[in-house]
This record gives C-alpha cells, sequence and structure tokens, in this order.
C-alpha cells in the first residue's frame, strides 16, 4: 500500500527533472527510497537483517518505481 502511494509522487517528480543531469542524484534518491521503505518495513530489527529482507530486486517485485528506470 505504501508503495502504490508512492510511485505517482516518485514518477511525476522524476518526469518533471529528468531533462536535466540528474542520473547520480537520480541514483542516490532511489537509494535513499528505497532504505526508507526497509525502514518502515521492519523498525526493530538490525541493518544487516534489513537490508536483507528487502533487496532492490524484490522491491522492484513489488512494483517500486525507480527514478533512474525513468531515464531511460
Amino acid at each position: 500500500m505504501v508503495i502504490a502511494s508512492i510511485n505517482p509522487v516518485i514518477r511525476g517528480w522524476g518526469n518533471y527533472f529528468k531533462e536535466g543531469t540528474v542520473k547520480k542524484r537520480f541514483e542516490e534518491l532511489d537509494g535513499y527510497v528505497r532504505a526508507r521503505l526497509r525502514s518502515f518495513r521492519a523498525k526493530k530489527r538490525t541493518w544487516k537483517v534489513i537490508l536483507y529482507t528487502l533487496p532492490k530486486p524484490e522491491l522492484e517485485r513489488m512494483g517500486l518505481v525507480s527514478l533512474s528506470s525513468l531515464l531511460k
């Protein structure tokens, strides 16, 4: 439900700013969004457990839109 609610914001923001030289910044923001989703999912677990609980491919399978994918 959280991913479904933030995807339109990510997509809109990415489409607005993708004309500039933003590849590195988009990659940084993608990492930040993934980290926040992991934190939201498992508040009381250690970082190692959180990182391996929701790897990037798993978040993509869940439908998370990546800012970097909008540049292609």
